[in-house]
């Protein structure tokens, strides 16, 4: 009776431990949201620094500004969000990684350039306020990209940069 009880409680500490890492990998902890916020901040800081020195300085049509700031800005933000938001210092898939990450680079160029486009000729607004408004759309679809495409947990991660 001793074996079937102490049995039950080890089932039921593998099946608690089982719906926490399943919660972990549904809802972001905190941490990593404030790490993915700060690297989208960055990221955001040279995309629009760009986008303004090219266009007002430089006299570049916004929209081509717009296209080489937003890969820069990516660019940046690969590196950060691999590295220090999803911890992920592994080189096994990085040619995988490369590839999807090139997939929503481009998805969200188009995206961008898009909205960008759209925003400031038919709707008025000032290009620097339709890449913030474009910046907010592509920030979270960039997140659920990165988590589930990109950089998937693969049991490596966790010891990278607590």
């Amino acid at each position: 009776m001793l074996h079937f009880g102490l049995r039950m409680v080890a089932n039921l500490l593998l099946l608690i431990k089982e719906a926490r890492a399943r919660a972990n990998t549904l809802y972001p902890s905190p941490m990593r949201i404030a790490r993915f916020c700060i690297s989208g901040g960055i990221a955001t800081l040279v995309n629009l620094s760009t986008l303004f020195l090219l266009t007002h300085f430089l006299s570049v049509w916004y929209v081509f500004s717009s296209i080489v700031a937003f890969l820069l800005a990516f660019w940046v933000s690969f590196s950060l969000q691999k590295l220090w938001t999803f911890k992920d210092a592994s080189r096994d898939h990085l040619y995988a990684q490369a590839l999807t990450f090139l997939t929503i680079v481009l998805v969200g160029l188009g995206i961008n350039t898009t909205l960008v486009f759209v925003l400031v000729e038919y709707g008025s607004v000032h290009y620097l306020v339709a890449q913030l408004i474009s910046g907010v759309f592509i920030a979270i679809m960039n997140y659920f990209s990165y988590k589930h495409l990109v950089f998937r947990d693969t049991g490596t991660q966790e010891n990278f940069l607590a």
